[in-house]
């Protein structure tokens, strides 16, 4: 029976692993550095860091927290992105608060302020010429105006393979629905027109105006579940916090091959005795 149960043990540990999201990019925005991925981001135009968080005006188009082109590295499935912030003017038409783009039909967009397609939304928006989605998706959440004052926990999550789409407000679903399966972030973010609180790829779309106070990007679609544990984590929660909500695999497999080891020398043990 203590054999059934250490296997039964293991499997659940590697179910686990398998399952649960890994955070890849974590910006605390002190400064630009991302102290999970080492993709350290650059300031552009009047983008300033001050108080542990990224101030962008919203008058123009080029000022934001650029980040490169690795960003996007390996995510080519599920992926979740998170962004804490506020202001008490969302700013011109098309702001947006996180881009990663390589072209005007290559991109994933998250706007606070998209006036024509989702009036009075906060949006993502979506497309991949060449892909599954070569005409974009605009995806709003009306809940998740950033007009207060207030900070805002946003969560965007993405599944590839159904194109199922969520957008957390404060750890509480604002919206779901679907754009379309096979969107491929990386392809997306191996361009030029990464940025935080701006920087997509239209001139139109201008820089965000408000504080950006944390950045997550995360390789798997978290759930409502893990969207409400992090937000009652809040902003700058450690790696190690993030870490106990959404597990590392390679945590959770050095785990299994401790318990293995383990168990291993209990049965060595045995046949000392």
């Amino acid at each position: 029976m203590r054999k059934l149960s250490a296997l039964l043990a293991v499997g659940g540990l590697l179910a686990f692993a398998s399952a649960d999201a890994q955070l890849v990019h974590h910006y605390n925005l002190t400064d630009g550095t991302d102290s999970v991925g080492g993709a350290n981001g650059t300031l552009s135009g009047n983008a300033t860091f001050g108080g542990g968080m990224l101030t962008t005006s919203g008058n123009d188009n080029t000022s934001y927290l650029s980040l490169p082109a690795s960003v996007g590295t390996g995510i080519t499935g599920d992926f979740s992105i998170q962004i804490y912030t506020s202001t008490t003017n969302a700013g011109t038409s098309y702001s947006t608060l996180f881009s990663f783009a390589t072209a005007q039909n290559n991109f994933l967009l998250f706007n606070a302020n998209r006036p024509t397609q989702v009036p009075n939304q906060t949006s993502a928006n979506f497309q991949q010429v060449g892909g599954t989605i070569p005409t974009e998706q605009n995806f709003g959440a009306g809940s998740a105006l950033l007009t207060d004052g207030a900070e805002h926990d946003l969560l965007l999550t993405y599944i590839s393979l159904t194109g199922a789409v969520s957008i957390y407000n404060n750890g509480t679903l604002a919206a779901s629905g679907n754009i379309g399966a096979g969107f491929n972030f990386s392809l997306a973010a191996a361009g030029p027109f990464n940025g935080i609180n701006g920087h997509a790829p239209f001139t139109g779309d201008n820089t965000y105006a408000g504080s950006t106070d944390d950045f997550r990007i995360y390789s798997q679609a978290l759930n409502s579940t893990q969207a409400r544990a992090l937000d009652i984590a809040g902003p700058n929660a450690s790696n190690l916090a993030i870490a106990a909500i959404v597990p590392e695999p390679s945590t959770w497999l050095a785990m299994v091959v401790g318990l293995g080891s383990l168990l291993g020398l209990q049965r060595f043990r045995r046949t000392l005795v």
